[in-house]
């Protein structure tokens, strides 16, 4: 459940990056994790556009990564299509 608005979303520590490695690949493990994150429980509001004009036509993907399981392996079928925005 996202809680916060912020204008940038804080970094993942190195603790927790490592706490995601190593965890159990379960839903329960998923959910405690994510829940003590503030990266997780925000959402960014504004920053600086990557374009100055968009045209009226861009690939927009929609993607559930399943807890991010398989990062490499998503990144490598979202290239395909090389959207310009990922949700």
């Amino acid at each position: 459940m996202i809680t916060t608005v912020v204008p940038e979303l804080p970094p993942i520590t190195p603790a927790e990056h490592s706490r995601i490695l190593t965890a159990p690949r379960t839903a329960e493990t998923h959910r405690a994790i994510l829940s003590d994150m503030p990266a997780t429980n925000a959402v960014q509001l504004g920053g600086p556009a990557s374009v100055e004009t968009q045209s009226a036509d861009f690939p927009v993907a929609a993607w559930n990564v399943e807890r991010c399981l398989f990062p490499a392996e998503t990144a490598d079928h979202l290239s395909l299509i090389a959207p310009q925005i990922v949700l």
